[in-house]
């Protein structure tokens, strides 16, 4: 959290960062530990970064979970440790410019999870049935 705002951080050991969910329209701030470099990434550009891609890292929907590769953040790169905090806090407000990808992202989390919870409960329904529940 920064100043009350959410912010998820990742380390790379290799160029791939695993498991951006962009979904949350949060910052994301990357450590890549093989050349001590961070990089601060805004939620808008996370959900832009992610939106190319035919499907997620572990499912169908790309925003749930998504790679991506240390170096499509050249621009995110935070040149001094000292400067995370105020990059971090740049990356909140600039996100905040673009509310309709935000809800967006708020409908997308929504409707993932109705149709987890309606998949689940049919399953069950099936698997009661055949006596396998």
């Amino acid at each position: 959290m920064v100043d009350g705002s959410p912010v998820e951080v990742k380390k790379a050991s290799k160029t791939t960062v695993n498991q951006v969910r962009a979904v949350k329209y949060i910052p994301l701030v990357v450590y890549y530990e093989p050349s001590g470099t961070w990089y601060v990434v805004p939620a808008h550009h996370v959900v832009r970064l992610v939106a190319p891609k035919a499907r997620g890292q572990h499912n169908e929907i790309v925003f749930e979970c998504s790679t991506l590769r240390v170096n499509q953040l050249g621009e995110f790169r935070v040149a001094k440790e000292a400067d995370l905090l105020a990059a971090t806090r740049f990356a909140i407000a600039a996100a905040t410019k673009y509310p309709e990808l935000k809800q967006e992202m708020e409908r997308a989390l929504r409707e993932a999870r109705k149709l987890a919870r309606d998949t689940q409960a049919r399953v069950q329904e099936i698997l009661a049935k055949y006596k396998l529940g």
